[in-house]
């Protein structure tokens, strides 16, 4: 019920697999915190490997876990004063080390050479990524290097169903209850699993915004952090359902109830939509974004892996019977979508890079010199909307 996450499981090889197996590594973790045994430490570091190997900003994972061992190291020390527990901690954090060091380099042959130096080096690269195209954002066309610090806030805002971004801010007021508690009482109230949920979400969020890391195509490069964002809307869910109904006052049951018919009528309204839209719920965005398509498509990025090309192909070779048909497209996008038609279509349709030979023009309104190049709408012959967005257009040049 997450449209955009749906939409990417399909053809996201990258974002989706990364945000799969750090749940999983974050399993792991709870599972070590939990059970505090070598097996686990072992099995953590594994995990952790992969993560890392599957996109080096999984790096995150060992620092959260040195953290939280580390705390709960100095916690055993100082609470209990038992030195075969605070032997084992010291234990578990050195066996953890070793193993997701290994692995790592084990599942990397890059780094088979010169493990800590092409480490380096990769994280380096991952900091300072080398693009700098044109982003739009909010109606502008921004160099990837220079997007706003609210860039990924705001794409995460305008994509996620409204009762999920409520859920959220109830969930952050309820654990902020519980430390604004703690601090008055100079005592810990919050859940280790809290914590990490807490990690999880505003810790990867804050180093891409504080380092200024590269990013592009709205909020992907930060989908592993959006279970988080899901747990912390769980806590919230929690938080306006835990009060015994009898005891609340009139006020507090016409909020409770109103919540949650809104609520459910925003978890029916993204089903239906994800159904109407498919298989192009990624993109998807909600009202806060505007309440047209026109003014979504002049202010965001739509279809920016040009997945709609395929339709656009199929359609101009059901409706043209000729034997040639040149069409003028982005090649890098509508080649790979021919290729997934069927080897009779693929011989007809021809791509040519000289627009005055072309039959056809395919736009998915991705650059910004799109409103000069495409042709007048009286041109246009088929298009996709979405929820009232087009997200692509085929024109008839000859």
């Amino acid at each position: 019920m997450s449209p955009r996450i749906f939409a990417d499981s399909f053809y996201n090889s990258k974002d989706l697999v990364f945000l799969s197996v750090f749940i999983v590594a974050i399993y792991t973790l709870i599972l070590l915190l939990d059970k505090k045994t070598l097996r686990y430490a072992l099995l953590h570091g594994v995990v952790s490997a992969l993560v890392i190997n599957i996109r080096i900003l999984g790096i995150l994972i060992p620092c959260f876990t040195i953290a939280l061992l580390l705390l709960f190291v100095n916690t055993a020390a100082v609470r209990n004063s038992r030195i075969p527990q605070f032997k084992k901690s010291v234990l578990l954090i050195i066996l953890y080390i070793g193993a997701c060091a290994v692995f790592t380099v084990l599942f990397w042959p890059w780094l088979w050479e010169q493990p800590l130096s092409h480490f380096v080096q990769a994280f380096i690269n991952m900091t300072r990524f080398r693009w700098d195209g044109p982003v739009l954002y909010l109606g502008h066309y921004i160099p990837a290097t220079k997007l706003p610090w609210h860039y990924i806030p705001v794409w995460m805002i305008v994509t996620t169903p409204l009762a999920y971004t409520f859920l959220f801010f109830a969930g952050l007021f309820s654990l902020g209850k519980i430390i604004i508690s703690s601090l008055r009482q100079r005592r810990c109230e919050l859940h280790i699993h809290q914590l990490i949920i807490l990690m999880w979400f505003f810790i990867p969020l804050c180093a891409i915004i504080l380092l200024r890391s590269v990013v592009y195509d709205g909020w992907r490069h930060l989908y592993f952090i959006y279970p988080g964002f899901l747990l912390l809307a769980m806590t919230g869910l929690g938080y306006i359902a835990k009060s015994p109904w009898r005891t609340l006052k009139w006020q507090g049951k016409v909020f409770r109830a109103s919540a949650y018919c809104l609520i459910i009528l925003n978890f029916f309204s993204t089903v239906y939509l994800m159904v109407a839209c498919h298989p192009h719920q990624y993109v998807y965005f909600n009202l806060l974004a505007g309440l047209d398509g026109e003014s979504i498509r002049k202010n965001y990025e739509l279809d920016y892996w040009g997945l709609s090309y395929r339709q656009g192909l199929e359609y101009i070779a059901q409706s043209d019977s000729r034997q040639k048909i040149r069409i003028f497209f982005l090649p890098w996008v509508g080649m790979n979508n021919l290729a997934i038609l069927p080897e009779a279509d693929r011989k007809r349709l021809i791509q040519t890079d000289d627009r005055s030979e072309a039959d056809y023009l395919i736009g998915n309104f991705r650059w910004p010199n799109w409103q000069k190049e495409y042709p007048p709408e009286d041109k246009e012959v088929y298009s996709i909307k979405v929820s009232g967005i087009k997200i692509l257009a085929v024109y008839r040049l000859k």
